[in-house]
């Protein structure tokens, strides 16, 4: 079943509709239960970036949060896509869910601003969204603010400069966030390196400086190594442990009750 996440906001009825016409299953809920049991997330935008608030207060984003770290597949559209950031400038005390790094941000003066009408975008040949189309289609935009360019972006639109349009990346794996798509080639090596990236350990510590440490811990795998050195999370304290056959794994335990910023090696 597909949930579609109704928090006050957002475009529900035409995301429903189009869904329906795939013959898909699908349901509008606000319910975070429901949520949790969804084999598919989608969270629809259109409107202003604090009507996200309501997701934290309704426990919707603890269900989001965990079906993200579940693997389950998460759309968010257009608004939906600017919560994955860590905020925006519209609503600045409002917090996104913090799964990419970054600020989204007004468009200048210089520009006119809404941004309405046909854009044409530059897409990547590894995206799974625009698979089937060709790599440079026009697509309708109707917005204010636009969300930075990082390793993530699939596909840009330049408008008073170059915006994600789309991202897209498969977040974990063995329990690691990846920064990118280590398949994809972007970085110049070969397909299969190690997921000991700095975004895990980023995430970990972004979830504990909003205080949501259950979050924060479901991310750390179980323990399957013997340590050689240690780090720790505000509050959430967390051993890391290098695997002795594969070094370039790493692994995350409970530790003793201490307060510092996680780092890297």
């Amino acid at each position: 079943m597909i949930a579609i996440v109704d928090y006050g906001a957002g475009n529900l009825v035409s995301v429903k509709k189009a869904i329906d016409w795939l013959g898909e299953d699908c349901v509008i809920t606000a319910d975070p239960s429901d949520v949790r049991r969804a084999s598919r997330i989608i969270l629809p935008g259109v409107g202003h970036f604090a009507s996200t608030a309501a997701l934290a207060r309704s426990g919707l984003q603890e269900s989001i949060s965990q079906g993200i770290a579940a693997k389950i597949p998460f759309l968010g559209i257009c608004v939906g896509m600017q919560w994955m950031f860590s905020g925006s400038e519209e609503s600045p005390e409002t917090r996104g869910l913090g799964l990419f790094p970054g600020i989204c941000a007004r468009f200048p003066h210089t520009v006119k601003s809404p941004h309405v009408g046909w854009n044409q975008l530059d897409t990547t040949s590894t995206s799974r969204l625009f698979r089937g189309l060709p790599q440079s289609p026009f697509v309708y935009f109707t917005h204010s603010y636009y969300a930075p360019v990082n390793g993530t972006t699939v596909a840009c639109c330049d408008y008073a400069g170059r915006f994600s349009a789309a991202i897209e990346r498969d977040l974990l794996h063995d329990g690691f966030v990846r920064r990118y798509n280590t398949d994809s080639g972007v970085d110049g090596l070969p397909a299969g390196e190690g997921a000991f990236l700095a975004c895990s350990f980023w995430l970990v510590d972004n979830y504990v400086l909003q205080d949501r440490y259950d979050e924060a811990l479901a991310l750390l795998p179980p323990e399957n190594a013997t340590g050689n050195f240690v780090k720790v999370v505000q509050r959430v304290p967390v051993k890391i442990v290098l695997d002795p056959i594969s070094p370039e794994v790493a692994v995350l335990r409970p530790g003793m009750n201490v307060e510092a910023t996680i780092v890297t090696k």
